[in-house]
This record gives structure tokens, C-alpha cells and sequence, in this order.
């Protein structure tokens, strides 16, 4: 049978995203999920591997739309938790300073809570907590305000502001956005890549004058000017290090500077000698057509 990647991967992540969500408040999830990744790896390699045929070549896409439910799951994981860790009958704890940011988002002060709360646990009818639903979500708000909550509420608060600020910039200022950020990297890009290339540069001119040329292009010192060749040309020499750009300085290259100029040479003496025996050829040329001239006017 064929190897079906979307299948597999879409039922990993049901598994992944319910121990995401439900583990703050059921830690044994977690234990469960580390059992099922296990289980599910080796059975799906001895599966792919043995049981099925060579699936075709997949590209990126499917394991990118799944790292993007990542941060999904996240916020839905701390919400649970915030929810779970503000519950009093699970796990009651004393007000913190927050709750009156709490009062004041939901509009509810300590003194309808308890109200609230006490007509909630006398109700006894469902029809009767229905009235009392909405007001009662209110109340449970204000348990965000709890000490044993509202660090998890502050988390909440910033994966809000990112979803917030991540549809606004996919869907509304994207474009505008963009541009203005393309620019933004070319040009730092250049600017890194300028004074890479100018630290290289220093280095080697360092190096290669040993020391003398610390600062050519005058970025580190308030020098005005470096000193000229010619003062650095007898350290150069007491260094062994090369002082002219000429091949006969260079010891790898003074053999083929030595044959270049011979060849030179060379070419120069036979230039002189063809102009010189092209002078000749013409000399005893004219000289004959004159001896020429001179038997014809005899006759």
C-alpha cells in the first residue's frame, strides 16, 4: 500500500495538540504523548520501510503548515492552564495585586463575586444556572486575578498581543511593511559587508607592511596621513618583506622577470637587425637600379 504522509502527520498532530492543550491540567499527558511519539516512530519506520511502496518525492509543505500550528497550540495551552490554575475548587489560592486589573476588565468587584459564587453553589437546578451562567463567566474572569494564576495570565497577555500582531501584518500591513524591511536588510547587508571588507583589507596591509600600515583608510585613528613609501621601504627591507610591486623584488618570481627582460632584449637586437638589413636590401636595390641607369645611358 502507499505511504500516506498527510494521513500520519494530521493524526500525530490531533495526539500533539490534545496533550498541548489538556496537559496543564492533566500532567500525566505528558508522559502519554512521550510514550505515543515512541511507539508511533518506530511503527511508522518499520511500516514505511517495510510494509509499503517507495513513496513519491514530498516537498516542504506539509511540515511547514504543521510547525505553523505551533504557536496555536501554545496560546491554547496557556489559556487551559490560566483557566485550570484560576479554578478555586481545584486549586484555591489568595488574591494578588492583579485583581483589580481583573475587576476592572470584567466589571465584577469582590462583593458580586462572592454573591455570584454563593448563588452558583446553591443552585441546584440546571435551569437555574443557566440564568446565572454569564454571570457567573464573569466571576471566573476575575479569578485571573488569583496568585496562583496570573503569571500565567501575564504569559497569555503576550501570546495574545503576538496573534494580534501577526494577523495585522499578514493581512493588512504586509505590503505596505515589506518593502521598507527588504530595504532594511540590503542595506544593512552592505554596510557589514563594507566593513568586512575594509577590516580584511587592513589586516592584510598590516601584514604585509609588518605593522607599519595599521590604518590606511584612517577609521580607527585621527592620524591625518600614513607615512610615505619611501620611509617604510627600509623596514620593509630589514624585514625581508617585499617593498615594490615589481617582479624582480618578488624571490618566487625573479627567474621569470629575468627571462621576460632577456626576451625583451631579444625581441628588441632582432627588431634593430630586420630594420637594419631591410635598410641594406633597399641600399644595394637602389644602387643597382642606378649602375642600371648608368650602363643604359653608356649604350
Amino acid at each position: 500500500p502507499d505511504w500516506d504522509l498527510a494521513l500520519r502527520l494530521a493524526q500525530g498532530m490531533n495526539v500533539i495538540c490534545v496533550i498541548f492543550m489538556y496537559g496543564s491540567g492533566m500532567p500525566v499527558l505528558y508522559y502519554i504523548g512521550a510514550v505515543y511519539c515512541f511507539v508511533a516512530y518506530w511503527v511508522d519506520k518499520w511500516s514505511l520501510l517495510r510494509g509499503c511502496s517507495r513513496p513519491p518525492a514530498y516537498s516542504e509543505a506539509l511540515i511547514v503548515s504543521a510547525l505553523n500550528l505551533q504557536p496555536v497550540m501554545v496560546f491554547w495551552h496557556v489559556a487551559f492552564a490560566a483557566l485550570i490554575f484560576s479554578n478555586q475548587a481545584l486549586l484555591p489560592s489568595r488574591w494578588s495585586t492583579w485583581m483589580r486589573w481583573a475587576s476592572w476588565s470584567s466589571g465584577v468587584d469582590q462583593e458580586i463575586y462572592e454573591e455570584t459564587q454563593e448563588l452558583w453553589r446553591a443552585a441546584a437546578d440546571s435551569s437555574d444556572r443557566q440564568e446565572l451562567y454569564w454571570q457567573w463567566v464573569r466571576t471566573r474572569f476575575l479569578d485571573l486575578g488569583r496568585a496562583g494564576s496570573w503569571r500565567v495570565v501575564f504569559v497569555l497577555g503576550w501570546c495574545t498581543v503576538y496573534f494580534v500582531l501577526y494577523f495585522l501584518y499578514s493581512y493588512l500591513l504586509k505590503p505596505m511593511i515589506d518593502p521598507g524591511l527588504a530595504f532594511a536588510r540590503f542595506y544593512i547587508a552592505m554596510r557589514l559587508k563594507r566593513n568586512r571588507c575594509i577590516q580584511s583589507i587592513e589586516a592584510k596591509l598590516a601584514k604585509w607592511s609588518g605593522g607599519a600600515l595599521t590604518d590606511p583608510f584612517h577609521l580607527h585613528s585621527k592620524r591625518e596621513v600614513d607615512p610615505p613609501l619611501v620611509d617604510v621601504m627600509p623596514k620593509l627591507q630589514e624585514k625581508g618583506l617585499l617593498s615594490s610591486y615589481g617582479m624582480e623584488a618578488n624571490p618566487l618570481y625573479k627567474t621569470a622577470a629575468r627571462a621576460l627582460k632577456q626576451a625583451n632584449k631579444g625581441l628588441k637586437e632582432a627588431a634593430v637587425n630586420k630594420r637594419t638589413s631591410v635598410a641594406s636590401v633597399r641600399l644595394v636595390g637602389s644602387r643597382k637600379s642606378i649602375l642600371g641607369r648608368n650602363i643604359s645611358a653608356e649604350r
